[in-house]
């Protein structure tokens, strides 16, 4: 499986800003919003145990986490998390919201708050994923010519 790497810098996210509608709000994730994280994430299955993963990183404040709640309806729309090997990933906009800078917004302030830590943010999607590609694109990602391959060991 190839992965195209994307990076970022500080002042890149700077001049693509962009804010919420006024209906929404974001903040870190707490972990009553666990569950709601990994049954609508169509990734999950792929993660044991995704669940004491998420909720252990988010209790201790380990990696950084931000959701995106309706105001009026209090309903989580939308997240983003830090993986432990540092990279963004693992963003979802439920679909009812979608097409309305709710995925943006998440990447630019998860960024910025990661670039606080360190020096570059990067994340991992595969090459022929292209809505979420453009979409980092417009949030000031640009793609890095290295391709990873990840390979899996599976004991038999």
């Amino acid at each position: 499986m190839c992965h195209s790497c994307f990076s970022v810098s500080i002042i890149l996210l700077i001049y693509f800003q962009r804010s919420l509608p006024g209906d929404y709000t974001s903040g870190p994730l707490g972990v009553d919003k666990v569950e709601s994280v990994t049954k609508t994430w169509e990734y999950a299955s792929f993660f044991p145990n995704l669940d004491a993963y998420i909720r252990e990183n988010i209790q201790n404040k380990t990696l950084s986490s931000l959701g995106v709640r309706q105001k009026t309806t209090g309903q989580l729309v939308g997240w983003m998390l830090e993986r432990e090997d540092g990279s963004l990933g693992m963003l979802h906009v439920h679909p009812d919201h979608r097409g309305k800078g709710i995925g943006t917004v998440l990447i630019q302030k998860l960024s910025e708050e990661v670039l606080t830590q360190r020096e570059a943010v990067y994340v991992d999607i595969e090459p022929g994923n292209r809505k979420p590609i453009k979409l980092y694109e417009r949030c000031g990602y640009e793609i890095d010519s290295a391709q990873l391959t990840w390979i899996n060991y599976k004991p038999q």
